[in-house]
């Protein structure tokens, strides 16, 4: 039954006795039609949803590969253009909330010499960094100290520059490569076009928006931006600019002798002992006393605090009580996971606990931990196992050494002095 005349012939031949005739046979008559015309009705609305349902997936599909493509062309093209980059200069700024604004300077020259210079017109520089294939200097205009630091290649110690690392070519073109992203051309002013990417994913903490140069396919500046933690601002690229040799050549005063560090050498590997002290430094020592076991600090970083100790050579951190400049707690690190010049600390707790050991095997000498803490960073959990009692927690994650795998192993060990 396709049609009302069809309909019509069907009533029309139909059997109807004569004492339904008339009024009888018109009720029917209606019925039936209103029955055939609300199934059309429902078949119609059912193909006009199924075709509408297509047309929009169609349309979604088209301008999704149609953006993929375009945005895929822009990028392919900067990638190219950043490949045939031989020098660049370029100047960051650091906002946060938690520090004082920092405005850094950065020299490269292809493919493997990078100049740091942290401070710039409104900030008086006060540190140089000059990274080198295998070699890393570092002179504290302040402190008035140097560090050489031998075998700092990416494997040895992957945080050379930090930030600094995403403003050269070669880290532009991993984060181009490595980002699945989604781009959005927002204006295109004088030859500038600015794409804002958005990571995949779960996390979106972390926001990167690159403006570029429409003729030269080059970065203009870009902004990075971390929810809670602040905004870096990558400026004034100058790309394949003349760069003076000497400029990247290291200098260190005469008047300033520079602690030297070899990385493929490991570090002399103290005992740990929980609730007491790490070989010859013990907690509550004076800061005198610990100078007097451990030897001069390679480093007293400036955080506002005046209570941190680095020993590089060692792979040792010490931190004092503001109030009366006593050991309060010191931490033994993973030279990955922080600034060169850091070695690995290769001592253990005599149960044989120490840098990449596991949750499990700590557990089996300790017990349960009193606290167990969790914090995603990294793509990988930072864990935390605090013994209160014992004086000693663990940090652990996985990813930083290759071989570990995606089991968290510990990345630093602290011996504290717990109320």
């Amino acid at each position: 039954m396709e049609t009302l005349e069809d309909l019509e012939t069907i009533l029309s031949e139909m059997p109807v006795p004569r004492v339904i005739a008339g009024p009888h046979k018109a009720r029917l008559k209606a019925s039936l039609v209103e029955a055939f015309g609300k199934k059309r009705r429902i078949a119609l609305s059912w193909r006009i949803l199924v075709t509408a349902a297509c047309l929009l997936l169609a349309v979604s599909i088209g301008v999704y590969f149609m953006l993929y493509v375009e945005t895929s062309k822009v990028f392919a093209a900067t990638i190219r253009a950043l490949a045939n980059v031989r020098t660049m200069r370029c100047e960051i700024t650091v906002e946060s909330a938690e520090e004082n604004p920092r405005h850094d300077t950065i020299y490269w020259i292809a493919p493997d010499k990078l100049r740091m210079d942290f401070g710039g017109e409104e900030f008086p520089i006060h540190e140089t960094r000059w990274v080198e294939a295998d070699k890393l200097t570092v002179l504290n205009h302040k402190d008035k100290s140097a560090v050489v630091t031998l075998h700092a290649s990416p494997e040895n110690a992957p945080i050379l520059a930090g930030v600094s690392q995403t403003a050269i070519p070669d880290g532009l073109i991993d984060l181009l490569k490595r980002e699945k992203v989604r781009d959005i051309v927002q204006t295109t002013t004088d030859g500038v076009e600015v794409f804002t990417i958005r990571p995949h994913g779960e996390d979106v903490r972390y926001s990167t928006e690159l403006t570029l140069n429409s003729k030269s396919q080059l970065p203009v500046e870009m902004r990075q931006s971390i929810l809670d933690r602040g905004v870096v601002t990558i400026q004034r690229f100058a790309w394949n600019v003349d760069i003076a040799t000497e400029l990247m050549t290291p200098s260190i005063p005469e008047d300033i002798k520079p602690l030297v560090l070899d990385l493929s050498q490991n570090a002399f590997p103290f005992d740990v002992r929980p609730g007491d002290g790490i070989g010859p430094a013990k907690l509550n020592m004076t800061k005198e006393e610990l100078i007097a076991v451990l030897g001069k600090p390679d480093a007293v970083p400036d955080f506002g605090l005046g209570n941190i100790l680095c020993y590089y050579r060692y792979g040792i951190e010490v931190f004092l009580n503001n109030k009366n400049s006593k050991v309060q707690w010191l931490s033994c690190v993973l030279r990955e996971t922080m600034a060169p010049p850091y070695k690995t600390f290769m001592g253990k707790t005599k149960e044989g606990i120490g840098i990449g050991s596991t949750e499990e095997e700590i557990i089996a000498a300790f017990g349960q931990p009193d606290r167990r803490l969790g914090q995603p960073t990294r793509g990988h959990e930072v864990i935390g196992l605090w013994y209160y009692k014992k004086g000693m927690s663990f940090d652990l994650q996985a990813g930083w050494v290759k071989g570990w795998g995606e089991e968290a192993k510990v990345i630093s060990i602290q011996v504290r002095a717990w109320k």
